[in-house]
């Protein structure tokens, strides 16, 4: 009987109260590569919706249904299938509560655009080879049964009926007109004629909305077929390409010394993945076993550089005893033991030494480490340079041996290996005194095999070491140390190396960038090398914590050189508890506002890096942290706090000292989230959680940051209090905002206008004056500037708003008295906005934002993504065309899936 009920309930087939089945106002359909699809919250995967799908959807809108079994038999006989093959659908919808029973409701009306009917009337040259693609993602809008496509403005492009629906899905990958059209008219029931179709997409292309040439590429016509960004989904073909060469010519060169000695030596083989780059860590390991006693081991083993691992030279590398050298980070470990793990059954005998920082260090993790992975037979404490070259020492008299005898590594430091009566710990090693010791993997030529290849990063130290010992972080594992440099002269051999090697992005592993006056020597170094050969587009660097000293400097010569490079103060938290928990000391408060303000007088960009889940920390403090980087307009990055394997944090007194638990056990490979501790509940974590999502896409994307501050200085109310306090306001009545209620579940996982800009600020307007209180002229003037200043497909450049008041002279006042007062006072020393009188805003596009950041992941800050347009009401920002070709496939996953030509299912079933 609970079986029927269920049944019933999720296809909407059972009773209803008396009240008809409704669409959510939350409810969301995106047209994105693999066709039309319902959005799911939480970065969930979408519903992708069939054709038949997109009758039922009509049909479900176009009227309220108490039963929606007619719907069901309506939309599968106009597709042309069985009423079953729609189950998944309705019970998608019905579990998900985006049809539910309720009062009827509908979108307000807008108005069409007055170039719609006579881009329609013109029509599309259907016989034209251009491929063609949507701009995705693409938000569309259900009303009275019909698809809604609106332009910036709020007007009306199109409203399409599910035939013409479906000729989105064919051209959510690269084709011409004509097999977009062959592609959806053959489906049962969704034949559409060349007239139509050519309406469609006239108004799509009168829209902005249509995309010529493979969507990967940017749309310039005197691009280059063979330069970094056409090449761009082509880097993992090439790197397997230019890797199998490597390993035939490895091979041919040991048979050779093979052949004129008579020696067989066994070989010591890295485990790496192209995961960003060349693999620093393990490169450091072999450049320094290599040169250990002039050469000595070099002579003894075959050290092999095959630092893109293939499963497919798997039985090549075991049909002999070796050696396997494991890096082990949070991002690489799973597949690392998954490959110790078929190593050691194919061949017993070798031994596999797993070292890096996600490997454990603590007595009991490591014990049960060796417990759960028995083919791991040796681990490595910090540094592992000296070490590994120590335990290759130690193996070289039985390797090669049946079952090898570990016990000949008692006497190396700074290990643990595995014995017939359970592990062995050894003493921990000192750190390398003198870093020079370690020879440059780059100029030594172990990384020659990534010479020139297109979208390349490369790794390099110019220190080592950290002085901090903060619980959340392993950079300092054991540490609290001294910082320990490299000789300048070798840096400024290893960016040389970069420059002449076509590296497009070199990211330096120190700890803290800009601590001594020498780094802005390296910076100017940097960008001589970037003037004279181009390269690198980007310098990834983690500046120092607790010094602003030569930041502003760094910065400045890096953007000047034309260097991707983004200020980022890792402040971590602001509250002094949290602080006092964490084992932290910060920047000082006065030398941190003092360095906002030039960095933000001398537009250059600056970054505050914030953790959420810290041990001391509550909801409040969170907020007020966000609330602090608004009265210092600096961005926020902001991490969830990860309890890492070798971190302080993860010493079992201080677990248990501050009842730190994590969503999921800490396994390898895996991140596994604080969710609660001492100061702080799971709900509380949830609630931080939803905050931190809203504080970036509305503060840090700028979707509300000028409203915010209107707000605020109208009604009094904190912005950080405002993001806060959104969601739940508006699902208080979510039919009467329903633009606002689906970018609130929705915004920051489709990172596009949900409809339209102008649309969601209509209920904006209307929600805050419920609200707060705060309508009239002044409202209307930055509402007017916050549409103007976000990015959308379609828009055209330059564009000149008026304004009933000078927004940018308000703006600018507010930039003033923060800069000259404390930030929370300037509400008291700036007129209201509306004693300002009227003006205009221009905003321009010159990095094409509106082409290349709609739908990027919303994570994408880390690397310098935003959606900033050039106008006076814009902050500093990194322009697209410097971001590294290796950000297109994380930053753009729809562009790099629709680059890889794989064709979009178009069937009448249901995924």
């Amino acid at each position: 009987m609970e079986a029927d009920q269920h049944a019933a309930d999720t296809t909407g087939t059972g009773p209803q109260d008396g009240q008809p089945l409704v669409f959510s106002p939350a409810m969301l359909l995106v047209a994105r590569e693999g066709g039309i699809q319902i959005q799911r919250p939480l970065m969930a995967k979408p519903f992708v919706v069939d054709f038949p799908g997109l009758h039922l959807l009509s049909l479900l809108d176009a009227e309220p249904v108490e039963d929606p079994a007619g719907a069901i038999a309506e939309a599968a006989r106009r597709a042309e299938v069985a009423a079953e093959d729609l189950r998944d659908l309705m019970f998608a919808l019905r579990f998900s509560k985006d049809l539910a029973p309720g009062t009827p409701w509908q979108h307000p009306e807008a108005p069409e655009h007055p170039d719609a009917a006579g881009a329609a009337a013109a029509g599309f040259d259907l016989t034209s080879d251009d491929l063609l693609t949507i701009r995705m993602p693409l938000t569309l809008r259900l009303r009275r049964g019909a698809f809604e496509v609106l332009g910036h403005d709020g007007s009306l492009w199109m409203s399409l009926d599910p035939v013409e629906a479906n000729l989105l899905t064919a051209l959510s990958v690269p084709r011409s007109a004509a097999d977009a059209i062959a592609a959806a008219s053959a489906i049962p029931g969704g034949r559409i004629e060349p007239e139509r179709a050519a309406s469609v997409l006239a108004v799509l292309d009168r829209a902005g909305l249509l995309r010529r040439g493979p969507a990967i590429v940017p749309d310039d016509p005197d691009l280059d077929p063979g330069a970094d960004e056409a090449l761009a989904h082509d880097h993992d073909a090439l790197v397997r390409e230019r890797f199998e060469q490597h390993f035939q010519e490895q091979n041919a060169r040991e048979e050779r010394r093979r052949a004129e000695t008579g020696e067989v030596r066994p070989r010591v083989v890295p485990v790496a993945f192209d995961d960003l780059g060349a693999p620093a860590g393990i490169a450091m390991v072999i450049a320094y076993a290599t040169s250990v006693d002039d050469g000595r081991l070099d002579q003894e083993y075959e050290f092999r550089s095959d630092w893109v691992w293939s499963d497919d030279h798997l039985d090549h590398f075991t049909a002999e005893p070796a050696v396997y050298l494991f890096s082990n980070y949070l991002w690489s470990h799973e597949r690392c033991l998954e490959v110790s793990r078929r190593i050691k059954e194919r061949s017993p005998n070798s031994i596999t030494v797993h070292g890096g920082p996600d490997t454990p260090k603590y007595e009991d993790d490591t014990v049960a480490y060796f417990e759960t992975y028995p083919h791991i037979d040796v681990t490595v404490r910090g540094e592992g340079e000296a070490t590994a070259a120590a335990v290759l020492t130690a193996l070289r008299p039985v390797i090669g041996q049946d079952q090898p005898d570990l016990s000949v590594l008692a006497d190396v430091e700074g290990i643990t290996y595995r014995s017939a009566s359970g592990p062995v710990r050894t003493e921990d090693r000192d750190r390398i005194a003198e870093l020079d010791s370690i020879p440059s993997p780059l100029l030594s030529g172990l990384l020659d095999v990534y010479r020139e290849m297109p979208g390349m990063m490369v790794t390099i130290e110019t220190t080592r070491g950290c002085p901090y010992g903060c619980t959340f972080c392993d950079w300092g594992s054991a540490t609290t140390s001294r910082v320990r440099k490299y000789d300048i002269d070798r840096v400024y051999a290893e960016l040389a190396w970069c420059g002449s090697n076509s590296i497009t992005s070199i990211t330096v592993a120190d700890a803290n960038f800009g601590m001594f006056a020498r780094d802005v020597e390296i910076a100017e170094e940097l960008a001589r090398v970037r003037a004279d050969t181009g390269y690198p587009r980007t310098f990834g660097v983690s500046y120092a914590k607790n010094t602003v000293k030569h930041l502003q400097h760094i910065i400045g010569v890096l953007t000047d050189a034309d260097v991707m490079s983004q200020g980022v103060l890792s402040l971590q938290s602001m509250d002094a508890e949290t602080l006092q928990v964490i084992h932290r000391s910060n920047i000082k408060t006065e030398r941190y506002d003092a360095l906002a303000d030039r960095m933000r007088e001398a537009r250059l960009p600056l970054m505050v890096e914030l953790m959420m889940g810290l041990p001391g920390q509550t909801v409040d403090s969170f907020c007020e942290d966000l609330q602090q980087c608004i009265e210092r307009e600096v961005p926020a990055r902001i991490n969830r706090t990860t309890l890492l394997v070798n971190s302080p944090m993860n010493d079992p007194e201080y677990l248990a000292e501050n009842q730190i638990r994590t969503h999921e056990p800490l396994v390898p490979g895996r991140n596994a989230l604080v969710i609660s501790t001492s100061s702080f509940d799971e709900a509380d974590w949830r609630e931080m959680e939803r905050l931190r999502i809203e504080f970036g896409y509305f503060e840090n994307y700028g979707v509300l940051r000028l409203v915010s501050r209107y707000v605020r200085h109208r009604a009094g109310i904190g912005e950080a209090q405002l993001y806060r306090d959104l969601a739940a306001g508006v699902n208080a009545d979510p039919t009467r905002w329903p633009a606002l209620a689906a970018t609130v579940a929705h915004g920051s996982e489709v990172m596009a206008p949900i409809y339209s800009w102008r649309v969601l600020f209509d209920d904006i307007a209307d929600y805050l004056t419920a609200t707060y209180d705060v309508g009239g002229s002044g409202l209307d003037a930055v509402l007017a500037a916050q549409v103007a200043i976000l990015p959308a497909s379609g828009r055209s450049f330059p564009e000149t708003v008026d304004l009933p008041h000078d927004v940018v002279g308000w703006y600018q006042a507010m930039l003033a008295a923060k800069s000259v007062h404390t930030g929370e006072h300037w509400t008291e020393l700036v007129p209201q906005l509306e004693e300002f009188p009227a003006a205009t805003l221009t905003v321009d596009d010159p990095g094409r934002v509106s082409e290349l950041y709609i739908g990027l992941n919303r994570e994408s800050t880390a690397v310098g993504a935003s959606w900033e347009l050039d106008s006076p009401l814009g902050r500093a920002y990194i322009a697209p065309d410097q971001l590294p070709d290796w950000v297109v496939g994380r930053v753009f996953p729809q562009r790099a899936a629709a680059a890889s030509g794989t064709p979009v299912e178009i069937s009448a079933k249901t995924s």
